[in-house]
């Protein structure tokens, strides 16, 4: 059986070794390529017309954002290649754990794999894609433990809120947010301010939100 696999993550070490391990475990029935940034990934799978025999393909969630076509994350990037090519099997492995966001993940994307990092091994890589291509699904330990453990929260944040604390969280300031997100700046004070109070944030300074945000197991 031929496979072609597309690998995007931005740590070119972690992309080259999920590659090897692949081309070991499937010897030379594999055909796979590593991109490291979202752009390089966008123009690869999305801009070119002749993917259709893409089998798989593996991304992280958090990336370096691509603002040209306002692709934030891994996330946002599956939804392009789910809504172009919806037979190709979505495989996501990160060590990010945003609880709203792999949520949003498994209802929306419906992802064939939800692995998080701390559960993957040289050992069950190259297994977990086995059952993955046999059309079965996965989902790690700590992903399964996680959704679980948590299955009541829900602060009803949508995906321009989320970007705000995310954006917050990597540093960028609020006067700077209108670059990264399609809000003008009086609009997104307002989103943080109903943002603080879902948190049930006491204080008014952005370490105050990031705090009570890593408190919720939304970062």
């Amino acid at each position: 059986m031929n496979l072609k696999i597309v690998i995007i993550d931005d740590h070119e070490m972690v992309s080259g070794a999920y590659k090897t391990i692949l081309t070991q475990g499937f010897r030379n029935d594999t055909e796979i390529i590593t991109l490291n940034t979202l752009q390089a990934a966008y123009e690869c799978i999305i801009m070119d017309n002749d993917n259709d025999n893409i089998d798989i393909v593996v991304l992280d969630i958090s990336m370096p954002v691509f603002l040209e076509k306002n692709i934030y994350s891994g996330e946002d990037l599956a939804h392009l290649i789910r809504l172009k090519y919806p037979k190709v099997k979505i495989v996501f492995i990160s060590g990010y754990h945003d609880l709203l966001i792999l949520n949003r993940i498994i209802n929306s994307i419906d992802p064939e794999g939800l692995i998080d990092k701390i559960d993957l091994n040289a050992g069950n890589l190259v297994n977990i894609f086995t059952l993955i291509i046999a059309g079965n699904k996965y989902k790690s330990e700590t992903i399964k433990n996680r959704i679980d453990d948590h299955s009541n929260v829900n602060y009803f944040f949508d995906n321009i809120d989320m970007r705000i604390i995310i954006l917050i969280a990597q540093g960028i300031k609020t006067k700077n947010l209108y670059n990264f997100i399609p809000l003008t700046t009086s609009a997104i004070e307002k989103r943080k301010s109903k943002i603080k109070i879902k948190l049930g944030v006491n204080g008014t300074s952005d370490e105050d939100l990031i705090r009570e945000a890593k408190k919720a197991c939304i970062i």
